[in-house]
């Protein structure tokens, strides 16, 4: 686990930078060792793979945006060799479609408006674990939901396995709390729901004060005692989630108001 940089999903290719990182820096992320060929500040992207033109950019487990130019692991990611608002983006795992084309018509657009004013492109439940001990839970989770609910009006069922990075800096202005406070929010998903261990509970509150005011409809957080005990709570507040996101409807929005990564 690299603490300077933060791999949000498994499945993503690109980590963020958690503090301004120098040229020349080695790096290490989940086995594999990166040196950056130059500076790169706090909250941007660095490509984890070698990208080709063509490839998409997997952030949150999911397609933001494509490479526009060859891309070297280690490298900025930025507006000279990626775009984030593409068209036609398809999910890598196949198994669901986000088509942005039918979606633009100059300054408007059609999302998904959240109560925060900004609107994704996806409807998504999202579980977050924010304990070491529930990454296993999540996954659980995110299975079982998928197997008793119906599928109609939810894109994707994502999981965030427990992220070091993401606690490991607990002061309010540091980088890892606003990434959190990015994935926590993010319009993309309809409904969010962060579980943390009994133990660790005094983080999230710590979190939820430097996260001020925020939908609590659309975002929850509980504590579990462990992960046998736990595993009814938490699937009866996902799907209570999940039915409430699911009744969301796409509307046209200004373009300003759409947010893809």
């Amino acid at each position: 686990m690299c603490d300077l940089c933060l791999k949000v999903n498994p499945d993503d290719n690109v980590a963020v930078a958690v503090v301004p990182l120098r040229a020349g820096k080695r790096l290490n992320v989940d086995g594999w060792d990166i040196i950056l060929p130059r500076d790169i500040p706090a909250g941007q992207k660095i490509a984890l793979l070698n990208l080709e033109a063509g490839d998409y950019i997997i952030k949150y487990g999911c397609p933001i945006g494509y490479v526009t130019d060859y891309i070297d692991r280690g490298e900025w990611i930025n507006e000279k060799n990626a775009r984030i608002c593409p068209t036609g983006i398809q999910d890598t795992r196949k198994t669901h479609q986000v088509d942005l084309s039918s979606l633009w018509n100059q300054d408007i657009c059609k999302g998904y408006l959240r109560k925060s004013g900004e609107a994704g492109v996806r409807n998504d439940v999202w579980i977050i674990a924010a304990s070491e001990n529930v990454t296993s839970l999540v996954y659980e989770l995110a299975d079982s939901l998928r197997s008793t609910m119906d599928g109609n009006g939810i894109n994707f069922i994502v999981p965030f396995p427990y992220n070091r990075v993401l606690f490991s800096h607990p002061e309010p202005n540091s980088y890892s709390y606003k990434i959190l406070k990015d994935l926590v929010c993010h319009p993309n998903a309809g409904g969010v729901l962060v579980i943390a261990s009994e133990n660790d509970f005094d983080k999230i509150e710590s979190f939820k004060k430097f996260l001020g005011k925020y939908d609590s409809g659309r975002i929850r957080f509980i504590s579990v005692k462990d992960n046998k005990t736990g595993q009814k709570s938490c699937l009866k507040l996902l799907k209570e989630l999940y039915i409430r996101a699911s009744k969301n409807e796409i509307t046209e929005i200004p373009l300003s108001k759409l947010r893809l990564d």
